[in-house]
């Protein structure tokens, strides 16, 4: 007998269960904008803008997190970088997939950034 595995799919509410929580709980825990959430639309081509914007972010951050490694001790190098990531994360953290001005500006800053360093990437020597 087989049996599907979204055959009871309900809806999302803050009163879902969810983790021996509630999906409300959790997101208060998380981040406050459940309902805000819930409530938002956009398209696909917005979302699919916000996923390419959000993993360049993080695509520089891995990047940063090796310039890390690299610079051993050269502490102020390494102080920069790690100011360069955390501010990295809290920008991943504030963009909104409805914000299309910040997401196309995160694509058009990040998105050349990366081809660059992978072209240095592809240079090097091995």
């Amino acid at each position: 007998m087989s049996q599907k595995r979204f055959a009871n799919v309900g809806v999302l509410t803050a009163e879902t269960p969810f983790a021996g929580a509630t999906a409300g709980e959790w997101d208060n825990a998380m981040t406050g904008r459940f309902e805000a959430t819930l409530q938002a639309s956009w398209t696909q081509e917005q979302a699919i803008a916000f996923e390419v914007a959000t993993e360049g972010i993080t695509m520089m951050i891995g990047i940063l997190q090796g310039e890390i490694y690299d610079a051993g001790q050269d502490h102020d190098r390494v102080a920069s970088l790690r100011a360069e990531v955390s501010r990295l994360w809290d920008e991943r953290r504030a963009l909104r997939v409805t914000d299309d001005a910040a997401v196309a500006a995160a694509r058009a800053k990040y998105g050349p950034m990366i081809r660059a360093w992978r072209e240095r990437l592809k240079a090097k020597p091995e």
